[in-house]
């Protein structure tokens, strides 16, 4: 199990097709639902790789998070000197967008959740 690694925020810009919860985006203008465009940064051996995705921050519980593609639950987690942030839950990497991997992970509170995470 390993940590994820949230950047930072996104980039503000001018607006493009909205894209749903939990799908890559470049900048805040791309995401609908009132989600940010969010770095994240997961470990692929000696580097990080890193992905845009719309998503939530300060999440108080999983009920917070929107729903994936599948309607699916999402999870509110939080990793080490990060946010709390909403992840889109998967069992394989199908369930994934492109360039992203279903990686078990283990957040702050401990446990393991399979969460979709940085291909690349």
């Amino acid at each position: 199990m390993l940590a994820v690694a949230l950047l930072g925020l996104g980039l503000g810009g001018c607006p493009a097709t909205a894209r749903p919860s939990y799908d890559p985006c470049e900048r805040n203008a791309d995401c609908e639902n009132g989600d940010s465009c969010i770095s994240i940064a997961f470990p692929r051996g000696a580097v990080l790789a890193e992905q845009f995705m719309c998503t939530r921050q300060r999440c108080v519980s999983d009920n917070g998070c929107a729903r994936d593609a599948r309607g699916g639950l999402a999870a509110c987690l939080t990793f080490t000197g990060g946010l709390s942030t909403c992840f889109e839950r998967c069992d394989a990497r199908a369930d994934c967008a492109d360039n992203w991997s279903c990686e078990s992970v283990a957040p702050e509170s401990g446990g393991d959740t399979r969460i979709c995470v940085p291909l690349t």
